[in-house]
């Protein structure tokens, strides 16, 4: 029985930080969502890479968070679907911001959505 949602009596505990804890400790189910997570992950990133050819990709949010739990899919997929001589130099690394990344998008957005709007 899967420790992440036993019943429809849990949903409303249900968080990424309640899967990402119940795949750390072993749980299936949490561990196939971050599975699946990480190949569309490594699905998204391939396009960019094979079209954008970046240096550096910088992942905040969950990435930040439960890097270690997306990376092998999203390498997986990063290694079958991307071109080598782009994929060969390139790094993706956390945002150092963490998790305040969104409080500082949102500040951004409010600093600069107020100058448009006059």
């Amino acid at each position: 029985k899967p420790t992440i949602c036993p019943d429809l009596a849990h949903m409303e505990e249900l968080s990424a930080r309640t899967v990402a804890q119940a795949a750390k400790e072993g749980d299936e189910l949490a561990l196939d969502i971050y599975a699946a997570s990480g190949y569309y992950l490594g699905k998204g990133i391939s396009m960019l890479v094979d079209i954008l050819n970046p240096e550096m990709i910088v992942l905040g949010s969950i990435f930040e968070r439960s890097g270690e739990l997306l990376s092998p899919a999203m390498y997986e997929v990063l290694g079958k679907e991307t071109l080598e001589l782009s994929r060969k130099d390139l790094k993706i690394v956390p945002a150092k911001l963490g998790n305040q990344i969104g409080d500082y998008a949102a500040l951004s957005v409010a600093i600069e959505g107020g100058r448009h709007e006059g």
